[in-house]
């Protein structure tokens, strides 16, 4: 160990935390008038819900549309340093939910999206999203699926529903309560009067500027199967991050390293690291910025499963605890009786891997059904490059991805390219593998290996 290292202080393990889930209706001002009471029941660390800037209105927070303000509906940064200060008085210490999956777009007020739907694969943000911008549809290369119509989008369109208007900063399309960019290197105002009054009355006229723009308005039913950006599971307005990319990262997280570094933070909590391309890579990211730091993943694990070793942190939030800790309060005595009772009232004899396999085929074949068709995408790639594999079809990729995702019997795996498989995820993957070829024996195993 280095003498810089020596000489970092020792994270600081929470004796207790308390949540606080801070809302509009809840600011700082109210979370700081709680903390002597806080103090009083032994509490060491105030554990915050996300307060970075969210969409308005938020009740949770985890819809980040800002990450270089605090949220103005706490309060802002004034009253934000007035809570941590008041925690710090009290003697407490405080951690922050941190969330770097995901950015909501669903307002306007999230600036990099709004960028990206102005400008396309020109934004200085275009990379910043996970976003599928070579898409082999041709009408969804270097665009962005925007699913927000009540009705296709010829029927919208023939009702007058899409409305342009003018604003200081260049033309806006309405429709009801979304508003979009207009690219202004896609039509010559002019006269800005009389051009948005010829597009809000030449139906031809509006479709042909919509089609040279950076984004597709559809029909909100397109979105299962034709979205190309990654989200957060299946919430088309929670819109992934590309965080492996350390300029992402740093760009997302300089308030909270700076937190960090002066302690008004002493740690984090990361939302869904699975989301993540890179889990570890991001861990160590915060890691090295901040040594001394306690961090905690809200991470599943499945029965015997372990937290990566790779990953320098704490731990996870405790889900696997609060398993074991629910069994305290089960009669494991009487299982042969409570299960014959269900299996009577409900009809269900299947175990509950089988039931796991049905039921993962039917998220992929509904609400996943886009983000199966993008990695699809990619499979026809891959094999498009190699004479030995092109000629299997769109199907049989298709079905032999379903097929593996549905066996795996873990969250997820962690390959990184260009990295050696860790025995764990090589494990999983084989043992998926053959169960999927033993479901499967009509598909080429070839493909399968």
């Amino acid at each position: 160990m280095d003498a810089a290292a020596e000489q970092t202080p020792a994270a600081v393990v929470p004796g207790s935390t308390y949540r606080i889930q801070l809302h509009a209706g809840f600011p700082f001002a109210a979370a700081s008038a709680i903390v002597p009471y806080l103090e009083q029941l032994g509490i060491t660390h105030v554990y915050c819900s996300p307060y970075l800037q969210a969409v308005p209105g938020s009740n949770h927070g985890y819809d980040v549309i800002d990450h270089a303000r605090v949220n103005s509906e706490l309060g802002g940064a004034a009253a934000h340093a007035e809570f941590s200060s008041t925690v710090r008085n009290h003697g407490l210490a405080q951690v922050l939910d941190v969330v770097p999956n995901h950015m909501s777009i669903a307002s306007r007020e999230n600036t990099w999206w709004w960028d990206v739907l102005k400008h396309g694969r020109r934004s200085r943000y275009a990379d910043h999203f996970d976003v599928d911008w070579d898409s082999p549809e041709a009408k969804l290369r270097d665009k962005v699926l925007v699913p927000i119509l009540g009705d296709h989008y010829g029927r919208v369109l023939a009702r007058g529903e899409l409305r342009v208007e003018a604003e200081e900063a260049g033309l806006v399309l309405r429709y009801f309560e979304h508003a979009l960019p207009i690219d202004p290197e896609t039509v010559a105002i002019g006269d800005s009067e009389q051009a948005v009054q010829r597009l809000n009355t030449d139906a031809e006229a509006l479709h042909v500027l919509l089609e040279r723009q950076h984004f597709r308005l559809a029909s909100w039913r397109t979105a299962v199967r034709e979205l190309d950006y990654r989200r957060f599971f299946d919430v088309n307005s929670l819109a992934a991050l590309r965080m492996e990319d350390e300029a992402v990262f740093l760009e997302t997280h300089g308030m909270i390293l700076r937190w960090l570094a002066v302690g008004v933070l002493d740690g984090v909590r990361i939302d869904h690291p699975d989301g993540l391309r890179d889990p570890a890579q991001y861990c160590r990211r915060v890691r090295e910025a901040a040594p001394w730091s306690w961090v905690v993943v809200e991470k599943i694990l499945a029965p015997g499963e372990q937290l990566p070793a790779d990953w320098p942190v704490a731990g996870t939030t405790g889900y696997e605890f609060l398993n074991g800790l629910t069994q305290l309060y089960v009669n494991c005595a009487a299982e042969e009786s409570m299960t014959r009772f269900y299996q009577d009232f409900t009809g269900v004899t299947e175990d509950f891997g089988e039931i796991a396999y049905v039921r993962k085929k039917l998220v992929l074949q509904d609400l996943l059904a886009s983000d199966l068709r993008r990695l699809t995408d990619g499979f026809v790639r891959v094999c498009e490059r190699n004479r030995d594999y092109r000629d299997f079809t769109r199907h049989d990729l298709w079905h032999v991805l379903s097929e593996y995702i549905a066996c795996l019997r873990v969250y997820r795996t962690y390959l990184v390219a260009g990295e050696p498989v860790s025995a764990t995820d090589r494990g999983h993957i084989e043992v998926a593998m053959a169960d999927a070829k033993g479901r499967r024996p009509e598909l080429d195993p070839e493909l399968f290996d």
